[in-house]
């Protein structure tokens, strides 16, 4: 495993864009103030406010992009400026290599997924699951700036993690392992694709947003008949924001309605893992939490706790 160099005061962000460009400079403008009020410096890549219509080209300008602040000494960290889609037509496009030569802490969310895992997979760079620029940065709370800055920043384990909104437990156990995940159909997606992760013993952490219940089930299902649950330790659920039965025609409703804790309990069925969801991280929130991908956690629902037992940061 690699650890990326702690993010310090003065330091310069990149920003760039790896899935939907950014609308327009005005839309960047709040968020951007918020990195420097902050008191780091922001550089932005050259197509954060649109790529060509090319899909090829379009391609190569998010490369573009990425390598050069991969490769400039003067940056220390790289955020996503947003989700939305496309990430994963650049995974076998990374020179990952480069990132293996120039280790840096990299922010990404939601189809950002893509890149976070391929990364951590091919090089064993601890990831960052948390708020892109756009948007994102200029809605959170100060509970959220507190945990970015000190999961970026502190070369130590943060211990006991802090949470806002009550713990549910779904199934009791406690484990150990590394943590691993994101966006559940981002995760899907990668299943028997060289940028899968190795589950043996992870924590697989996972968050929806506006995906039908009946869609959630079906990628927990496929996840279940890879064998993943066979490996994992134990599984940390988010907030599941929009997801329900939204299929309003009468012949495809489901003539049963199942909570999302009852699908979640009936895909892991015969297994014993730990089970915790609504821990603060997933779409619309405000209080969120920053995760890292490779970094070793505990998980206890007897003491209703998630600690981090090393840090993502040296």
């Amino acid at each position: 495993m690699i650890k990326p160099n702690k993010l310090e005061k003065g330091d310069t962000i990149g920003i760039v864009s790896i899935s939907d460009p950014t609308p327009t400079p005005q839309s960047l403008s709040q968020d951007l103030k918020v990195l420097h009020d902050l008191g780091f410096r922001v550089v932005l890549g050259d197509f954060v406010y649109g790529f060509s219509r090319n899909p090829v080209e379009a391609i190569n300008e998010k490369m573009a992009d990425f390598h050069k602040m991969l490769t400039a000494p003067q940056v220390k960290a790289i955020i996503f400026a947003s989700g939305g889609a496309h990430a994963i037509n650049t995974l076998d496009q990374v020179d990952y290599s480069s990132v293996r030569r120039n280790p840096k802490i990299i922010v990404g969310f939601s189809d950002n997924t893509f890149l976070l895992l391929a990364i951590y997979v091919k090089t064993g760079l601890v990831t960052f699951y948390g708020p892109t620029a756009w948007y994102c940065l200029s809605h959170l709370s100060d509970f959220t700036f507190r945990y970015f800055k000190k999961i970026l920043s502190l070369p130590k384990p943060l211990g006991p993690l802090k949470t806002r909104r009550k713990l549910k437990i779904i199934r009791e156990g406690r484990a150990r392992g590394r943590l691993v995940g994101g966006n559940l159909r981002a995760i899907q997606s990668l299943i028997g694709t060289d940028f899968e992760p190795d589950w043996k013993g992870k924590i697989l952490f996972w968050e929806e947003f506006n995906t039908p219940t009946i869609l959630l089930s079906e990628a927990l299902n496929q996840m279940r008949l890879a064998g993943i649950f066979d490996q994992i330790a134990g599984m940390i659920v988010g907030v599941l924001s929009g997801c329900k039965e939204v299929d309003q025609r009468e012949h495809f409703k489901l003539r049963e309605h199942f909570s999302l804790e009852e699908i979640i309990k009936f895909q892991t069925r015969g297994y014993s893992f730990p089970i915790f969801s609504n821990l603060d991280f997933g779409h619309g929130l405000n209080h969120y939490l920053t995760i890292p991908n490779g970094v070793e956690a505990t998980i206890d629902t007897f003491c209703k706790s998630i600690t981090l037992d090393e840090s993502a940061v040296k």
